[in-house]
């Protein structure tokens, strides 16, 4: 697992998950009933996402390769499509409330690492 530190090097999110695979990154974190705060999931080399067949809302961290972040998405509910960042290169599927209590915003750098 990887941990998701904030500009300030506070601990976000202390157990990410990559999706490594085609089907892990398709699958996501569809039919999940619940994602703990601390938890989230990292898609690699992802410009858009759905929350198709998803059971909660998620919040959504758009960042580009070196980890800052060029696209928000505060509570997305099931069965949404995201828009398509061109800037973006992976995505932090996290649970709802993340970005406002960390207090995230555009250009704010994030560092993933191994716990």
């Amino acid at each position: 697992m990887e941990q998701c530190i904030s500009p300030t090097g506070e601990i976000i999110l202390a157990n990410v998950k990559r999706a490594d695979s085609h089907w892990q990154k398709l699958w996501g974190l569809m039919f999940k009933r619940s994602l703990p705060a601390s938890e989230a999931l990292l898609l690699d080399n992802c410009r858009s996402i759905h929350s198709c067949f998803m059971r909660i809302n998620i919040d959504v961290i758009f960042v580009d390769k070196s980890g800052t972040i060029v696209y928000l998405i505060d509570n997305m509910q099931p069965w949404q499509f995201s828009k398509f960042v061109r800037r973006g290169r992976a995505v932090l599927e996290c649970p709802p409330g993340t970005i406002q209590r960390h207090g995230l915003q555009i250009n704010d750098k994030l560092t993933l690492r191994v716990d």
